[in-house]
């Protein structure tokens, strides 16, 4: 298996601010050359199937339109959100990478996401729209944890995604513990004043 490099610790790395500008100066870099197409295609296949659950009670031709209608648009855009949050991903401090990706990435996702089903005529609009605004609160926070490991990502250092999968059970499983992880590492800091700065951060470092 290909060996992952080695990944910036929490100090390092672009502010919020300098991740978001660098994308704004350069688009074509930034979201085009690095569309992730990892993220356009397991969110086309999960976000489609909720669209489709959802509506399904309102009759089976409601559902396939509806799972049509998020699967087109998720296949297109869902790899330059994917590309937006790997460089989320890369910003330091950790919680503003996070931040960035709960507030930023929705607003323009579900604005999009309700004019297409909106037009397209779903059934259960509102409701299907809520569903995908909680469900992107958990993966943006998801991807943002695993881009930080190496997984989901593309471009130089990225392996192919069966690998990716592979290791998905042990990143969830990280995922889900990380914040009792991080408070335990936080307690365990402020009862220690003798450790250092760096060992401080270390509570946050995506290896971990």
């Amino acid at each position: 298996m290909q060996t992952k490099p080695a990944l910036p610790r929490a100090e390092e790395g672009p502010t919020l601010g300098q991740a978001l500008l660098g994308v704004l100066k350069n688009p074509y870099r930034n979201l085009l050359l690095r569309w992730n197409w990892k993220s356009a295609v397991t969110s086309s296949v999960v976000r489609a199937a909720i669209f489709f659950a959802v509506n399904l009670k309102a009759g089976q031709d409601a559902a396939i339109t509806a799972f049509t209608i998020e699967f087109i648009y998720r296949a297109v855009t869902s790899g330059f959100y994917g590309s937006f949050t790997q460089a989320l991903s890369e910003v330091r401090p950790n919680w503003q990478g996070v931040m960035g990706a709960l507030v930023l990435l929705p607003i323009a996702n579900h604005a999009l996401e309700f004019v297409a089903h909106w037009a397209g005529g779903t059934e259960k609009l509102w409701l299907s729209i809520l569903v995908s605004m909680c469900f992107t609160a958990i993966s943006s926070s998801f991807h943002v944890f695993v881009m930080r490991r190496g997984l989901l990502t593309v471009g130089h250092g990225s392996q192919g995604l069966i690998a990716d999968l592979i290791q998905m059970p042990k990143a969830v499983f990280l995922f889900i513990t990380w914040p009792f992880t991080a408070l335990w590492g936080a307690l365990s800091a402020s009862a220690s004043p003798e450790r250092t700065g760096s060992d401080e951060v270390s509570v946050l470092d995506p290896e971990r």
